[in-house]
């Protein structure tokens, strides 16, 4: 599966995907320059859209389709659509939803704000005006997404141990923090780093390979943890961006040469590793 700005030919495809969703349809044709979609096997998946207006957008059109959901998909479009945002100058992303308001403060801190409270020029978008209903709540995502702390952790290929930090910080204080994760050559993520973390009743929904440009300056980061040290050498590029970097060396669980069952044990020994290590550090803050 990839996700990749839409096209011409993509517009009736993400208003079948709206109409089975039941997010609004009006507007869309007018923001497929900004619309990305997620592709699979030949067809459209998902998809999401922003409406740009300068440092601003309006994050509207997302939808995945009914056998492809509660697998990540639409955590992965919104954290892709931020990204596209952010590389366009956006500083403050605006939503309304009527049902998805705990999914948009846990995974990306939104915050729920008055509609007056939001930029003249947001009210006005289609999104606002007449494609949602008046009802919705609208969040925003200003502030450093609602104030928590952002903990970014690092590492190489950003598949395994910097994704099981991801996961086990949100699971273990997500209230307290907004725990995020990248590479610097990012690849995907090993399934054996989902595997664990499910294994312990860890949430893995919308873990994702990112790259270290998509966070560096573009995200008000509290601390960088950087958890293997071949990625120690980015450190430097860090301390403008970070208030504080930590370096936390783990070893690579899926360098492990031998049966699969060796595989498993050496991801599961860096689970917890690493969540012995998150659980002291979290007890002296």
């Amino acid at each position: 599966m990839r996700i990749e700005p839409a096209g011409t030919p993509d517009f009736e495809s993400i208003c079948a995907l709206l109409r089975a969703a039941d997010p609004p349809i009006e507007g869309v044709g007018e923001h497929l320059g900004t619309a990305l979609v997620a592709r699979e096997d030949g067809g459209i998946v998902g998809c999401v859209a922003l409406e740009l207006d300068g440092e601003v957008a309006v994050l509207r059109s997302l939808a995945v389709e009914q056998s492809r959901r509660r697998r990540g998909l639409g955590r992965s479009l919104v954290a892709a659509a931020l990204s596209l945002g952010r590389r366009r100058g956006v500083e403050t992303f605006c939503l309304l939803t009527t049902t998805a308001t705990e999914f948009f403060a846990r995974h990306f801190a939104f915050r729920t704000v008055a509609r007056a409270a939001v930029p003249p020029s947001v009210r006005e978008s289609v999104e606002f005006v007449s494609a949602c209903p008046a009802p919705a709540m609208m969040l925003d995502g200003r502030a450093d997404m609602a104030g928590k702390p952002c903990v970014l952790f690092l590492c190489t290929h950003n598949s395994a141990r910097s994704q099981l930090a991801e996961a086990l910080l949100r699971h273990r204080a997500g209230d307290r923090y907004r725990a995020c994760s990248a590479g610097v050559e990012p690849g995907r993520v090993h399934p054996l780093t989902l595997r664990v973390l499910e294994e312990a009743g860890v949430d893995t929904t919308g873990l994702h390979s990112k790259s270290l440009n998509d966070v560096l300056g573009r995200s008000n980061v509290r601390v960088a943890i950087v958890v293997c040290a071949q990625a120690a050498e980015v450190c430097p590029r860090l301390h403008p961006f970070a208030r504080e970097v930590l370096r936390w060396p783990f070893d690579d669980p899926s360098r492990v040469q031998g049966p699969e069952e060796l595989h498993l044990a050496a991801f599961r020994r860096t689970r917890d590793e690493i969540d012995a290590r998150l659980r002291d550090w979290l007890s002296a803050r």
